[in-house]
């Protein structure tokens, strides 16, 4: 497969990975209880369509790195090393992400059917310093690095600058999770899925900047003279 090929499958890729995650957040609060400010977690995750739900979701972040790849080399030329720490970030945070997504897609309704005091806000999950450290420094990546990778995609202006804007507002809302209310938290996965979407598609469409080897006609000498083929 051509290297433009490649730029432009993981164009694809960032763009559907911004569909679904637009859409598993949509059906959070469609098929879940998750908007009910009394709700317990246990009895969210026992709900049938927590797995068909969550595996939306997961399936969107798999796919993130992956489009993440091509976004950075459709501007790595010009970004600089900010732009290069800012890829490592957001790829770390968004390789964090996927891990606790798949926890808790899979784990938490064995958890929730079995022990489902383990699941409480003050149970001993969440308050384990250990599991809370994972949790910040999972954010601090993501949120770090995806502000480093908008900022330098806005100043370059390689790529369309309001999906750059979007992109800074919706990773910061987003990567805060559970520390912000849901209303707003909703604001930022909307914000940066429709930044996924617009970037991937520019990632796609322009591939303007990407190099292709050049290739130069063998010569041959004829009566003294060079002649290429």
């Amino acid at each position: 497969m051509s290297q433009t090929k490649l730029i432009r499958m993981s164009g694809i890729l960032l763009l559907v990975s911004g569909i679904l995650l637009l859409v598993w957040w949509i059906l959070m609060g469609v098929l879940l209880p998750s908007t009910t400010k009394e709700i317990q977690l246990v009895n969210l995750v026992l709900n049938k369509g927590w797995l068909f739900v969550n595996l939306i979701g997961l399936i969107g972040m798999l796919l993130l790195p992956l489009g993440l790849l091509g976004l950075y080399y459709k501007q790595h030329e010009k970004v600089g090393i900010i732009g290069l720490i800012g890829f490592i970030f957001a790829f770390l945070g968004t390789i964090l992400y996927i891990c606790v997504q798949f926890e808790e897609t899979f784990m938490w309704p064995i958890i929730g059917a079995n022990f489902p005091k383990l699941l409480e806000a003050n149970g001993p999950i969440f308050t384990n310093n250990i599991f809370s450290t994972t949790y910040i420094i999972m954010g601090v990546l993501f949120i770090v690095g995806y502000i480093l990778v908008s900022i330098v995609s806005i100043q370059k202006a390689i790529l369309p600058r309001i999906a750059g804007v979007f992109l800074l507002i919706g990773a910061i809302l987003f990567g805060a999770g559970i520390f912000i209310p849901l209303v707003i938290r909703t604001i930022g996965i909307t914000l940066f899925s429709i930044s996924l979407c617009w970037l991937g598609f520019a990632v796609f469409r322009d591939t303007k900047g990407i190099k292709r080897p050049s290739y130069q006609m063998p010569e041959s000498k004829v009566g003294g003279m060079n002649i290429e083929e």
